[in-house]
């Protein structure tokens, strides 16, 4: 996980702390619930949020359910950028993950 996260790099980088926000899903409690991800599993996200002034913690499933995370800013990018993905590409163990997009990009001469 070498240098920043970009749009082209965020599949293989670490969830845990970035803003995310749940845009489509098929449970209607869950429409609408965006904040930090502080835990991720193989097929969850755990998300920690807001709501009437109290801290909250939800287990969101990644299968079914599409993501928009909010990537950091950086010098040359004057606005945070947003990047929607579909969970279900993120249903491996964090580290498998990783390791596996990692060979993928460097077969596929992609930039990490």
């Amino acid at each position: 996980m070498i240098g920043k996260v970009t749009e082209k790099n965020v599949i293989q980088h670490e969830f845990i702390g970035l803003h995310a926000s749940i845009i489509e899903t098929g449970c209607k409690t869950l429409k609408n619930i965006s904040g930090q991800i502080i835990d991720e599993t193989m097929n969850t996200f755990k998300l920690e949020y807001s709501h009437d002034g109290k801290s909250n913690i939800i287990i969101v499933p990644k299968h079914g359910t599409t993501f928009r995370f909010t990537l950091p800013r950086f010098e040359n990018k004057p606005l945070p950028m947003t990047i929607d993905i579909k969970g279900t590409i993120l249903t491996k163990r964090p580290e498998d993950r990783i390791k596996k997009l990692a060979k993928i990009a460097k077969r596929m001469k992609l930039e990490l």
